[in-house]
């Protein structure tokens, strides 16, 4: 599959270039991107690879999800899909896929999870734990720790519950995509 060429490229890089956009616009992009995400788990489609080099911004600055390379479908009405290589990053990446044996599950629970730290990304206009540079001590971070990245001044209190509710270790405790699409639709 192509996909069209975008000059605003990914999310990550576009929120470089505009670190001025105002909290609206920011807001905007968060609900676009819920509704994608909403889109594939009604579908019953995992993405699997959610991040912000995962969503494009295309030429009228609207967010897109992209790279469904490790997208699988729900079958059978299970939650979990299994594939056996990815590289996740763990900046955006549920705890669960780092703490299991294999590496390799991915769930619904998981996009929701990512979908916090997307959101995070597009709130603060930073990656996820930018204040630790290398990757390795990102991961080795999160197994010990098991924080969220830190609140940044710029986010709304009702909009950092929801991204902790995201963040919840237990992934069952994590929102619905179809919660999370209302939320923001709706504020």
């Amino acid at each position: 599959m192509i996909c069209p060429w975008y000059a605003n490229g990914s999310l990550t890089s576009f929120l470089s270039r505009y670190k001025s956009l105002v909290y609206k616009e920011r807001l905007r992009l968060i609900r676009e991107i819920a509704s994608g995400l909403y889109y594939l788990h009604y579908n019953s489609i995992i993405h699997g690879d959610l991040s912000g080099a995962n969503v494009l911004i295309n030429d009228d600055q609207q967010a897109l999800l992209y790279d469904f390379g490790t997208s699988k479908l729900v079958r059978d009405l299970g939650l979990t899909a299994t594939l056996t290589s990815i590289a996740y990053s763990p900046r955006w990446a549920a705890p669960e896929i780092f703490e299991s044996d294999s590496f390799s599950n991915i769930t619904l629970f998981g996009d929701i999870y990512s979908f916090g730290s997307v959101a995070f990304q597009v709130f603060s206009g930073k990656i996820p734990y930018a204040y630790i540079e290398l990757e390795r001590n990102v991961l080795l971070h999160r197994i010990r720790e098991r924080k969220p990245p830190r609140k940044t001044s710029n986010i709304k209190a009702e909009h950092w519950e929801a991204l902790l509710k995201c963040w919840e270790h237990n992934p069952h405790a994590r929102p619905s995509g179809e919660s999370l699409m209302k939320f923001f639709v709706e504020d």
